[in-house]
């Protein structure tokens, strides 16, 4: 199966291009090659800083969400010194 869409697109990028310069002739780009290659270089160059953002902060999350639930926050005070939102009096940790 791979093989036929190969196949299909290897056909429709040869055809393709042939059938629009046959059928619409006054449809041509005036941009240079340079424009071009300065365009999508541009472009490309953006997308590399927006994947390096994406990854760096998608890391960060990770390292933060490992981080959060480590053992050191299981052990919890002393119960006599931790304060309930019912209880109007605050008393301090030691």
């Amino acid at each position: 199966m791979p093989l036929l869409y190969a196949a299909g697109a290897l056909l429709v990028s040869f055809t393709v291009p042939r059938l629009s310069h046959n059928l619409l002739p006054g449809f041509v780009s005036t941009v240079g090659v340079s424009a071009a290659i300065g365009f999508y270089s541009a472009i490309a160059s953006g997308m590399l800083a927006l994947t390096a953002i994406v990854f760096s902060l998608t890391f960060l999350m990770v390292q933060f969400s490992a981080t959060a639930n480590s053992p050191r926050l299981d052990i919890l005070p002393n119960p006599q010194n931790v304060t309930h939102s019912k209880d109007a009096k605050s008393v301090p940790v030691t």
